[in-house]
């Protein structure tokens, strides 16, 4: 008897915790570590998004656009956080899954390279910078004609690059 209760607490227990034990969807992740980032907490921020990428990994598989979502949270997580060399490991990451998926002429395709770019000026690796910076403005000005928030951005963000090198008449 003192055996089947001891179990019967065990198995209580362990089915109360069962109850309270809380799944979050991929969604819920994501929300979670954006609603962090918007808070400036990017610490939280970034767990959140590791929850999001172990879940969308299992549930979508690595060649999804959700992963590539929580990938790109953790990669602006890190670089908040003031870790732009691990940004750049996950941007690389990012990078051949975005091709893959979206192909090499699409917006997406271009937000990553500037990515990269932005990140590996961050870090003063201004000879690897320079070509990504070069690329998503030539992509963005073959994807965008006119007036686009996307190309001014690439625009931008070449002329600050010549302008803090002091190349001038670049800039």
């Amino acid at each position: 008897m003192k055996n089947f209760t001891i179990f019967a607490i065990i198995s209580l227990i362990i089915n109360v915790s069962f109850l309270f034990a809380e799944e979050y969807s991929f969604q819920q992740l994501m929300d979670s570590s954006s609603f962090y980032q918007e808070q400036q907490d990017y610490q939280t921020a970034l767990e959140w998004a590791f929850k999001a990428e172990a879940i969308a990994k299992q549930e979508f598989g690595e060649m999804d656009t959700n992963y590539v979502a929580a990938i790109t949270q953790i990669y602006s997580s890190y670089y908040y956080l003031g870790n732009a060399n691990k940004a750049i490991e996950y941007c690389e990451k990012a990078k051949p899954i975005v091709k893959q998926l979206r192909g090499e002429e699409s917006a997406e395709y271009a937000a990553v390279i500037a990515w990269l770019g932005f990140l590996y000026n961050a870090i003063g690796e201004f000879d690897k910078a320079e070509p990504l910076y070069k690329e998503a403005l030539e992509m963005r000005r073959r994807l965008f004609k006119g007036d686009h928030p996307d190309l001014a951005m690439s625009i931008n963000s070449m002329a600050v690059f010549y302008d803090d090198r002091g190349n001038y008449t670049e800039a």
